[in-house]
C-alpha cells in the first residue's frame, strides 16, 4: 500500500520541516508510509480519522531522510592521533545493520505519534 500520509506543503508549513528537500521529499514520505502500514497492520483506511498521522508520516520522512539520503554528517565520538582512529556517534546498536535500525528508529517515531489512538494495537477486531 504505502499511502503518502502528507504532502511536501504540510510537511513545510503545518509541521514545520527544513530537513528534507522537495526532490527527495515524496520517496522519503513514501517509504515512511509503507512502516506506518507496516506498523499499523494496514487498517488505516480513512488517514484523517487518525489523529497525528501527517505529522508521524513527516518526522518518519525526515528519519528516512537522515538514515538513507542525507551525506555522512557524523558526530565523531573518540578519536586517537598516533594511529588515527576515529569513532562516530551513532544510535545503531553495535552489529545492528541499516534496515533493523531503520526500522527500529521509525517503530520509535510511529508509537509516539500512535500508540494511543489503537491505530498500533495488535488486538484483532472482529
Amino acid at each position: 500500500r504505502g499511502l503518502l500520509y502528507a504532502d511536501y506543503r504540510h510537511y513545510r508549513e503545518v509541521f514545520g520541516g527544513s530537513i528534507v528537500p522537495e526532490d527527495k521529499f515524496r520517496r522519503c514520505v513514501s517509504l515512511a508510509g509503507k512502516y506506518i502500514d507496516r506498523f499499523t497492520f494496514g487498517r488505516i483506511n480513512d488517514p484523517s480519522s487518525v489523529d497525528g498521522l501527517a505529522g508521524c508520516a513527516c518526522e518518519m520522512a525526515e528519519a528516512v531522510y537522515e538514515l538513507k539520503y542525507r551525506d555522512g554528517e557524523k558526530a565523531v565520538k573518540s578519536e586517537s592521533t598516533d594511529g588515527y582512529s576515529v569513532t562516530y556517534l551513532t544510535e545503531r546498536k553495535d552489529g545492528e545493520d541499516a534496515d533493523a535500525f531503520l526500522g527500529r528508529k521509525l517503530y520509535g517515531i510511529c508509537s509516539l505519534y500512535l500508540m494511543g489512538t489503537g491505530a498500533m494495537s495488535r488486538v484483532l477486531r472482529c
